[in-house]
């Protein structure tokens, strides 16, 4: 396993070791030693300044060279100032290299100090016994930290790896959700949002002449010509703010939820529907040079009324539907299955909805004359055609 900064994680060490040390010095300078002392601080200054420089190094191999440089520098300095001190420092210094690279550290220096110390004989110590007991209790301790270290950190690239694979599952499972629930979820509201009764303006679209379509061409062909178009209707819906429902292989369902102005709503869907076959078109366009032989169009329903919005499926379940559900719903179905085609049909309610907006007077070009029309369950209904801005059918 690679070592998390190792150059770092020793920096407690060599801090207790230049305190010991700024310490003798001090001594040294009160004494009367005034070149010991002062070459003391000279090299302490020096080396606080490489360790400091070389945690922008924060590697294995800089640490591994700065343990071995130290190992062996304290040993020329114990012959030069056999004191106590130093003598203490020793252990400390091999217990840093153990707490940042375990073994692989600590060996080398173990090595490099034994044999800096037999080069200018070994210097008496007045207790060795309690200088090898602390010794190796400062290595021990320091093994078991580097241990407990390079697990935490084992687990933290797990949970790491982990954290960033649940990003990508969310991240491609919200693709199957509409925009509203991807964005309930991302402010962190992860219950269930139980239906309740709003004001949707829904329009169902739905291909003419799919069927048949698919009847004879291959399955290639098909794959990419609904990917297109489903491609196509994400982008116009998503322009003009409204909500994708359902995607219903060649049909949608697509609703605009009251935000706080319902012709503005109502406008925005017609307007969006008004635009579909011309895109719708120029797809075809692209189909027939990419050897697709296909000429599609679109018919739509419009229907605005109260129905019911939220996650359906009950409490039981282990799969919710955020879907809405009302009498506007089934209108619209009943009104896209009357539509010519290449037509739409707009309901009443929506059309009272369009011509009660003074602010935009076109809006009079969007619709065409009242009609009556016998719907299946629904009996006589009054709808109005959709238009575009020179007096043609959707």
């Amino acid at each position: 396993m690679d070592l998390k900064q190792p150059v770092a994680r020793a920096a407690p060490f060599r801090l207790f070791v230049c305190v010991c040390l700024i310490g003798e010095a001090g001594f040294q300078l009160a004494i009367s030693h005034q070149w010991r002392g002062s070459l003391l601080l000279l090299l302490l200054c020096v080396w606080m300044a490489v360790t400091r420089l070389a945690q922008r190094w924060d590697r294995a191999s800089t640490a591994l060279l700065l343990h071995i440089v130290e190992a062996a520098t304290l040993p020329i300095l114990l012959h030069h100032l056999p004191s106590a001190v130093i003598v203490t420092t020793l252990p400390v210094v091999l217990a840093g290299a153990a707490a940042s690279g375990g073994w692989r550290f600590g060996a080398p220096c173990l090595l490099v100090m034994l044999g800096a110390l037999s080069l200018g004989g070994l210097p008496q110590f007045q207790q060795p016994l309690s200088w090898f007991m602390l010794s190796g209790f400062l290595l021990s301790l320091a093994l078991v930290s580097f241990g407990q270290a390079q697990r935490l950190h084992q687990q933290g690239s797990q949970a790491r790896r982990h954290s960033e694979q649940l990003g990508l599952t969310n991240a491609y499972l919200e693709k199957y959700l509409p925009s509203s629930v991807r964005q309930r979820i991302r402010l962190g509201s992860a219950s269930r949002q139980p239906p309740q009764s709003c004001w949707v303006t829904v329009a169902f679209i739905d291909l003419v002449g799919f069927s048949a379509y698919v009847r004879e061409r291959p399955p290639a062909e098909i794959v990419a010509v609904i990917d297109g178009y489903q491609s196509l209707i994400n982008r116009l819906v998503a322009r003009y703010g409204g909500e994708l429902g359902k995607i219903l292989g060649d049909g949608a369902l697509v609703y605009f939820p009251e935000g706080g102005n319902r012709a503005m709503d109502a406008r925005q869907c017609l307007l969006m529907l008004r635009e579909l076959p011309l895109l719708l078109e120029e797809r075809n366009k692209r189909w027939r040079q990419q050897g697709h032989l296909v000429e599609l169009a679109v018919r739509a329903g419009v229907a605005s009324g109260y129905c019911a919005l939220g996650d359906w499926g009950g409490d039981c379940v282990d799969r919710l539907d955020h879907c809405v559900i009302g009498d506007c719903v089934n209108l619209a179905a009943r009104l896209q299955q009357a539509a010519e085609p290449g037509g739409g049909l707009v309901c009443e309610v929506t059309a009272a909805l369009i011509a009660g907006q003074r602010a935009f007077p076109e809006n009079g070009h969007l619709l065409g004359d009242l009609r009556w029309l016998t719907l299946k369950g629904l009996g006589q209904t009054p709808a109005y055609p959709l238009v575009d801005a020179d007096e043609r059918r959707l």
